[in-house]
């Protein structure tokens, strides 16, 4: 079994002549135990939350702070006062016992940012507002993949999904966006994408795979937004659009990248 693999950011820079960097990395089996000894760190604070126990403020934390509040706690002054109380992650009713907890990458990446949102995520309940800049990443990645795995023009998917979100009240722009001026970037942006993926000659291509390994306190899921081979070589490939400048060191160090490449190592359990 290799024990490494490769790893990359394809990253869409938000600007009026947008940007496509390809940030790679390689992902060790050293690096993937670092990043399962950080969940089993926080699973011990994780359950609290996960048993139905009242949630405190807690201020948000550096690494991955946000510049715009979610508004789901007294830190951007929109505290929804909730509890969470009943509600509980991981038990079996019938069985009257807990299951293991499932953790995704993505999940630790929001409770590090701030565990009382992750918690309430966990119970449904969703942020008043969101940042439209994430959002249209999302629509990004549904073009992206009806164009590999259908073939369709990437642009024609884009508006399809992004137009009915002109009327989302939730959205929220910064200063010098508009609900059309990101869609033009971003449909820019895909035009450069087309003849880019053409030449990679990426093969065995799966888009949006599900996968998931068991540990003995905790399933690890995940799900790249493309798994490839290139030169004989497994690649892991995931899609930002930002407006923030990424760097081969912020590659290096992501824990998403890191998650994907455990589930690949360590020979997926399941797959579904």
């Amino acid at each position: 079994m290799s024990e490494t693999v490769r790893c990359a950011y394809c990253v869409f820079k938000k600007k009026p002549d947008p940007e496509i960097q390809l940030l790679k990395t390689q992902v060790s089996m050293a690096d993937v135990e670092g990043y399962l000894q950080k969940i089993r760190f926080y699973l011990p604070q994780m359950r609290p939350l996960f048993q139905g126990v009242e949630i405190e403020y807690f201020p948000r934390r550096t690494l991955y702070a946000f510049n715009t509040p979610c508004g789901m706690c007294d830190y951007a002054g929109l505290c929804i006062n909730g509890r969470l109380e009943g509600y509980i992650i991981g038990y079996d009713a019938t069985a009257k016992q807990y299951r293991k907890p499932i953790i995704s990458p993505s999940e630790i990446i929001k409770y590090e940012t701030c565990p009382r949102q992750w918690a309430y995520s966990k119970t449904g309940v969703d942020t008043p507002y969101r940042s439209a800049i994430p959002e249209s990443g999302t629509v990004m990645n549904i073009a992206i993949d009806e164009f590999i795995v259908l073939g369709v023009d990437p642009e024609e998917v884009f508006d399809r999904e992004w137009g009915p979100k002109a009327e989302d009240k939730r959205l929220r722009y910064n200063k010098t966006d508009t609900h059309a001026s990101i869609g033009r970037i971003a449909k820019a942006a895909l035009r450069k994408f087309v003849p880019m993926w053409d030449k990679w000659g990426l093969q065995d291509v799966v888009v949006q795979g599900k996968y998931m390994v068991e540990f003995d306190e905790f399933y690890l899921k995940g799900k790249p937004d493309l798994k490839a081979r290139k030169d004989d070589d497994t690649l892991i490939l995931d899609w930002k659009f930002s407006s923030s400048t990424y760097t081969d060191l912020w590659t290096r160090v992501s824990d998403q990248l890191t998650a994907y490449a455990a589930l690949h190592l360590l020979q997926p359990a399941m797959a579904a």
